[in-house]
């Protein structure tokens, strides 16, 4: 979902939080993007997730 957290994973996640993608869709597991992205240590994508509202 959130790929490797690399530049064009960042921009591409970017993107789809400004066209509105939902920001509490789950995975099969029930893990959110936000918790996704936590786990991993993604910072810049936490930073976009929770600038948007996801929680």
């Amino acid at each position: 979902m959130l790929g490797n957290g690399g530049k064009c994973h960042v921009a591409c996640l970017d993107a789809l939080v400004k066209a509105g993608a939902s920001l509490t869709l789950a995975d099969r597991a029930g893990a959110t993007p936000l918790t996704l992205a936590r786990g991993r240590g993604y910072k810049e994508m936490v930073a976009i997730l929770e600038k948007a509202g996801a929680r």
